[in-house]
Protein backbone atom coordinates (compact mmCIF):
# COMPACT_ATOMS: atom_id res chain seq x y z
CA UNK A 1 0.00 0.00 0.00
CA UNK A 2 0.93 3.75 -0.33
CA UNK A 3 1.37 4.19 3.23
CA UNK A 4 3.28 1.20 4.31
CA UNK A 5 5.78 2.12 0.89
CA UNK A 6 5.86 5.87 2.88
CA UNK A 7 7.13 4.34 6.07
CA UNK A 8 9.47 2.13 4.37
CA UNK A 9 10.91 5.00 2.54
CA UNK A 10 10.94 6.59 6.15
CA UNK A 11 12.54 4.00 8.29
CA UNK A 12 15.56 3.87 5.23
CA UNK A 13 16.19 7.55 5.05
CA UNK A 14 16.48 7.53 9.39
CA UNK A 15 18.49 4.46 8.82
CA UNK A 16 20.92 6.35 6.22
CA UNK A 17 20.83 9.28 8.85
CA UNK A 18 22.11 6.90 11.64
CA UNK A 19 24.68 5.42 9.94
CA UNK A 20 25.64 8.37 8.78
CA UNK A 21 26.40 9.44 12.09
CA UNK A 22 27.91 5.80 13.17
CA UNK A 23 29.56 5.10 10.04
CA UNK A 24 32.85 2.69 10.15
CA UNK A 25 35.78 3.91 8.35
CA UNK A 26 34.02 6.90 6.17
CA UNK A 27 31.78 3.61 5.40
CA UNK A 28 28.17 3.87 6.33
CA UNK A 29 26.68 0.76 8.19
CA UNK A 30 23.49 -0.62 6.52
CA UNK A 31 21.07 0.77 9.64
CA UNK A 32 18.38 1.47 6.94
CA UNK A 33 17.80 -1.81 5.51
CA UNK A 34 18.09 -3.35 8.83
CA UNK A 35 15.29 -1.44 10.29
CA UNK A 36 12.97 -2.13 7.53
CA UNK A 37 14.13 -6.00 8.26
CA UNK A 38 13.17 -5.51 11.76
CA UNK A 39 9.63 -3.97 10.73
CA UNK A 40 9.28 -6.94 8.21
CA UNK A 41 10.20 -9.01 11.36
CA UNK A 42 8.03 -7.61 14.17
CA UNK A 43 4.91 -7.64 11.03
CA UNK A 44 5.30 -11.43 10.77
CA UNK A 45 4.16 -12.00 14.96
CA UNK A 46 0.96 -10.93 13.91
CA UNK A 47 0.33 -13.24 11.24
CA UNK A 48 -0.80 -16.19 13.34
CA UNK A 49 -3.25 -14.50 14.86
CA UNK A 50 -4.36 -12.17 12.03
CA UNK A 51 -4.78 -15.26 9.71
CA UNK A 52 -5.96 -17.57 12.31
CA UNK A 53 -9.16 -15.88 12.40
CA UNK A 54 -11.97 -14.00 9.97
CA UNK A 55 -11.34 -10.32 10.02
CA UNK A 56 -15.18 -10.60 10.81
CA UNK A 57 -17.53 -13.56 10.91
CA UNK A 58 -20.19 -13.10 9.40
CA UNK A 59 -21.10 -16.62 8.01
CA UNK A 60 -20.61 -18.02 11.43
CA UNK A 61 -23.24 -14.97 13.17
CA UNK A 62 -25.49 -16.06 10.87
CA UNK A 63 -25.36 -19.80 10.67
CA UNK A 64 -25.47 -19.57 14.27
CA UNK A 65 -28.98 -16.86 14.39
CA UNK A 66 -30.65 -18.87 11.97
CA UNK A 67 -30.11 -22.44 13.68
CA UNK A 68 -31.34 -21.03 16.82
CA UNK A 69 -34.63 -18.60 15.68
CA UNK A 70 -38.34 -20.00 15.73
CA UNK A 71 -40.41 -19.87 12.69
CA UNK A 72 -41.93 -16.99 14.70
CA UNK A 73 -39.08 -15.31 15.35
CA UNK A 74 -37.62 -12.06 13.99
CA UNK A 75 -34.30 -11.48 13.51
CA UNK A 76 -32.44 -8.07 12.80
CA UNK A 77 -29.56 -6.15 12.77
CA UNK A 78 -28.40 -2.19 13.23
CA UNK A 79 -25.66 -0.01 12.99
CA UNK A 80 -22.66 -0.36 10.39
CA UNK A 81 -22.42 -4.08 10.32
CA UNK A 82 -25.81 -3.99 9.35
CA UNK A 83 -25.15 -3.23 4.91
CA UNK A 84 -22.44 -6.33 5.19
CA UNK A 85 -25.95 -8.58 6.23
CA UNK A 86 -28.49 -7.05 4.06
CA UNK A 87 -26.37 -6.24 1.04
CA UNK A 88 -23.37 -8.79 0.85
CA UNK A 89 -24.61 -11.97 2.38
CA UNK A 90 -28.23 -10.98 1.12
CA UNK A 91 -30.37 -11.55 4.29
CA UNK A 92 -33.68 -10.56 4.92
CA UNK A 93 -33.11 -9.16 8.57
CA UNK A 94 -35.19 -6.22 9.83
CA UNK A 95 -33.22 -3.18 10.17
CA UNK A 96 -33.00 -1.38 13.68
CA UNK A 97 -32.49 2.61 13.55
CA UNK A 98 -34.55 3.40 16.30
CA UNK A 99 -35.96 1.85 19.67
CA UNK A 100 -39.42 2.24 17.79
CA UNK A 101 -38.56 -0.21 15.90
CA UNK A 102 -37.44 -2.57 18.33
CA UNK A 103 -40.86 -2.42 19.75
CA UNK A 104 -42.36 -3.10 16.93
CA UNK A 105 -40.37 -5.90 15.95
CA UNK A 106 -40.96 -7.03 19.67
CA UNK A 107 -44.86 -6.92 18.86
CA UNK A 108 -44.84 -9.41 16.17
CA UNK A 109 -44.50 -11.97 18.47
CA UNK A 110 -41.66 -14.61 19.18
CA UNK A 111 -38.30 -13.45 20.16
CA UNK A 112 -36.30 -10.76 18.70
CA UNK A 113 -32.87 -11.77 17.84
CA UNK A 114 -30.23 -9.14 16.61
CA UNK A 115 -26.89 -9.55 15.09
CA UNK A 116 -24.66 -6.74 14.99
CA UNK A 117 -21.16 -5.44 15.63
CA UNK A 118 -19.23 -2.40 16.49
CA UNK A 119 -21.17 -1.48 19.60
CA UNK A 120 -19.32 1.24 20.32
CA UNK A 121 -20.30 3.10 16.82
CA UNK A 122 -23.69 2.20 17.50
CA UNK A 123 -23.76 4.10 20.72
CA UNK A 124 -22.21 7.29 19.16
CA UNK A 125 -24.91 7.24 16.47
CA UNK A 126 -27.61 5.98 18.55
CA UNK A 127 -26.96 5.64 22.11
CA UNK A 128 -30.91 4.58 22.68
CA UNK A 129 -30.82 1.84 20.47
CA UNK A 130 -27.67 0.83 22.66
CA UNK A 131 -29.09 1.16 25.78
CA UNK A 132 -32.19 -0.53 24.89
CA UNK A 133 -30.19 -3.53 23.66
CA UNK A 134 -27.62 -3.31 26.72
CA UNK A 135 -31.12 -3.49 29.26
CA UNK A 136 -32.99 -6.15 27.05
CA UNK A 137 -31.14 -8.19 24.91
CA UNK A 138 -29.45 -11.42 26.31
CA UNK A 139 -26.02 -12.44 25.73
CA UNK A 140 -25.96 -15.61 23.05
CA UNK A 141 -22.83 -15.78 21.16
CA UNK A 142 -20.13 -13.66 20.18
CA UNK A 143 -17.99 -14.65 16.53
CA UNK A 144 -14.44 -12.97 17.05
CA UNK A 145 -12.87 -11.87 14.25
CA UNK A 146 -9.36 -9.70 14.06
CA UNK A 147 -10.76 -6.00 13.71
CA UNK A 148 -10.67 -4.20 16.97
CA UNK A 149 -14.05 -4.18 18.18
CA UNK A 150 -15.44 -5.65 15.28
CA UNK A 151 -17.11 -9.35 16.93
CA UNK A 152 -20.20 -10.02 15.55
CA UNK A 153 -22.32 -10.16 18.74
CA UNK A 154 -25.45 -12.32 18.51
CA UNK A 155 -28.55 -11.75 21.41
CA UNK A 156 -31.79 -11.99 22.04
CA UNK A 157 -35.13 -10.23 23.38
CA UNK A 158 -37.12 -12.19 24.62
CA UNK A 159 -40.86 -12.60 23.51
CA UNK A 160 -42.88 -10.02 25.32
CA UNK A 161 -45.26 -11.87 27.25
CA UNK A 162 -42.25 -13.88 28.95
CA UNK A 163 -40.52 -10.67 30.23
CA UNK A 164 -40.07 -10.51 33.93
Amino acid sequence: SAASDVYKRQTLVLGDAVAARVARGGRPLPVGPALVGLMVLASLVGLGYNYRYPKQDYEGAIAYVEAQAADTDTIATTGDGAWPLLDVHHREYALVETVADIRTLRERGGSLWMVFTFPLYIEAAAPEVMDAIDAGCEDEAVFPGTIGGGDLIVCRFPPLDQEG
